[in-house]
């Protein structure tokens, strides 16, 4: 993962407030509150997803080209970017995607095992296998044929390797 530079101390408190709500949700299962239960899971998920704030996207050699191609560096845009860029025909296709590598639902079930929820070298551990990349489309579908649309490696760079995904920079991958 790489997290915008700067950002490290907010991450942090953000790592430390995770932990907060994983023994709010520990607590509330063992007590059988359903609805407390259910916001703390909830509010991980949020925190979470929200991560991508700080981290710096890697992008694949394909989708790199295609925003070349087009003037455009993907490490300086955002989620919100796929939603209007690179449509292309009458049927307004997206062509990238903003991939969370290690899906939510995989960063929030490590977090649950982890068990010292008070050694936040642990926990920054599990959150740093979280990163987000550009990728095209095709590479997306790639991914998902291959069953890795909710389920990653340990190493969940693995799954881009596994597919054919190229990462501009990463050692199995085309370097741009």
């Amino acid at each position: 993962m790489a997290f915008i530079p700067g950002t490290e101390k907010e991450v942090e408190l953000i790592i430390h407030q995770v932990a907060s709500m994983i023994k709010i949700f520990r607590e509330a299962d063992r007590s059988g509150n359903k609805r407390l239960k259910q916001w703390a899971k909830s509010t991980v998920d949020h925190a979470c997803r929200q991560l991508e704030i700080f981290i710096s996207p890697e992008v694949s050699v394909k989708a790199a080209k295609l925003a070349s191609d087009r003037g455009y560096s993907l490490k300086a845009m955002r989620w919100p970017f796929q939603d209007y860029a690179f449509i292309e025909g009458e049927k307004k296709k997206k062509q990238l995607h903003w991939e969370h590598v290690l899906p939510i639902s995989c960063l929030r079930s490590r977090l649950m095992e982890v068990q010292d929820l008070e050694n936040f070298e642990l926990i920054k551990k599990v959150f740093l296998a979280y990163d987000i990349a550009w990728i095209t489309k095709e590479e997306n579908e790639a991914l998902d044929r291959n069953k890795y649309r909710k389920q990653r490696p340990e190493n969940p760079w693995e799954a881009y390797k596994n597919v054919g995904i190229d990462i501009v920079g990463k050692s199995w991958g085309t370097s741009t």
